[in-house]
């Protein structure tokens, strides 16, 4: 069976493979704050865990309403992953000055500057926006929160997206016939209520980081740099898988990927055992100034 993948190419989904199967989020906070998550809990207010649901809800409902009417359709554009990043920050920094009261309406805020960021990075990985699934796709992708591993089953990333297909085929041929004013739909509320399930457990770790005592503002800008910058690794590695799948079917990049999270050493391993001598994207070559 021949490779159907350039050295080029391999090398970025294992790039896209890392990514997608990294750290989780809750130890992302862990490393940067130095306090697992599980402590973080229990100083969120019971009214805080009580709202959660409700807020994500919220959160993905004002962001598929508002997040990619606002960005142009002009393909294959860079990405401004770190003007977005920006924004999120200064959200949390105000999130952090207003205490507790403040997170709930912040968070809708930095969600709808997410999914910007998200639908930007799927633009530069060649996605259309005017194309209703694309407009899911970016949405789902608050779902597919990395390093979760199912021992003898698929790969977390592919696991989850297994999950969600259903839903999301339904709601890309609700949205084909019809706009997103029509959004209210039972069959597009069934796909926002899955994706929500997940990431309510995001958004928790995020309001209980949030509350933690002394962070204050500081403490709130940096816990949306954490979020935005682990949902931009989720989307770049989403978006790549997507734009090989295209061009190779969806069953060989899966086949590829599931060679890769078998690996142990997490090298690309080619359909006969190979292992490919590409780690990561190749960068582009910069010249020196001369003295």
């Amino acid at each position: 069976m021949r490779d159907p993948f350039s050295e080029i190419e391999r090398g970025q989904l294992v790039f896209a493979h890392r990514l997608l199967e990294s750290r989780p989020l809750s130890i992302r906070i862990c490393d940067t704050l130095g306090m697992p998550v599980d402590a973080l809990m229990t100083l969120l207010p019971q009214k805080a865990v009580d709202s959660v649901q409700a807020v994500t809800r919220r959160c993905l409902d004002k962001a598929l309403s508002v997040a990619l009417k606002t960005l142009d359709r002009e393909p294959l554009k860079p990405s401004r992953d770190r003007l977005h990043k920006g924004f999120v920050l200064a959200s949390g920094f105000a999130g952090g000055l207003a205490g507790f009261a403040g997170l709930a309406l912040e968070a809708p805020v930095a969600t709808v500057a997410m999914l910007r960021s998200i639908a930007d990075i799927a633009r530069s990985e060649g996605a259309r926006l005017n194309d209703p699934e694309t407009m899911l796709e970016c949405l789902q992708v608050f779902a597919l929160s990395g390093g979760t591993r199912i021992e003898g089953a698929l790969p977390g990333y592919y696991a989850v997206r297994g999950l969600l297909s259903r839903n999301l085929g339904d709601a890309v041929a609700h949205l084909t016939t019809r706009t997103l004013a029509e959004e209210s739909s039972a069959v597009l509320a069934r796909f926002v209520a899955s994706v929500a399930e997940r990431f309510s457990v995001n958004i928790t770790e995020k309001f209980a980081a949030q509350s933690a005592p002394l962070l204050g503002a500081a403490g709130g800008a940096t816990v949306n740099y954490i979020f935005i910058s682990h949902f931009q690794d989720i989307a770049r590695g989403h978006f790549t898988v997507k734009r090989l799948e295209a061009a190779h079917g969806a069953a060989a990049v899966q086949e590829a990927y599931r060679r890769l999270s078998d690996d142990p050493d997490g090298e690309p391993i080619g359909p006969r055992g190979a292992r490919s001598k590409t780690a990561a994207p190749p960068r582009r070559k910069t010249k020196r100034a001369r003295p």
